[in-house]
C-alpha cells in the first residue's frame, strides 16, 4: 500500500534557528497546503515465490532440485492475488 512521501526535509546550521522555525510551523495550519485525497496506489502483488529443494538419495548426494540452482518458482496472479497451481509438478530432469 502506498500512504504518500514526506512534504519536505528542513536542514538548520544550528539548534537556535531550528527552534524557531519548529515554534512557527508548529500549529500553522497555512504552512502546508494539501491537495485533492489521492486514492490508494494498488498494485500487483511483489514477493511471491517459493523455494524448493528436492535433495539426492543421502545429504551428500547431488540436488534432484533446488530453487537457487535451477529456477524460482512463481505463481500466476488472479484477481491480484498470488495463485499456486496445486495440480502441477514440476521436477529436474
Amino acid at each position: 500500500m502506498f500512504i504518500g512521501h514526506p512534504v519536505a526535509i528542513l536542514i538548520w546550521n544550528d539548534f537556535e534557528r531550528f527552534r524557531q522555525a519548529k515554534a512557527k510551523l508548529k500549529f500553522n495550519d497555512k504552512a502546508i497546503r494539501y491537495g485533492d485525497i489521492a486514492p490508494f496506489y494498488e498494485g500487483d502483488p511483489y514477493g511471491s515465490f517459493r523455494y524448493v529443494r528436492v535433495g539426492g538419495a543421502t545429504s551428500a548426494d547431488e540436488d534432484e532440485f533446488a530453487s537457487l540452482k535451477d529456477s524460482i518458482l512463481f505463481p500466476m496472479l488472479r484477481n491480484r492475488r498470488p495463485v499456486w497451481n496445486p495440480n502441477r509438478t514440476c521436477m529436474a530432469t
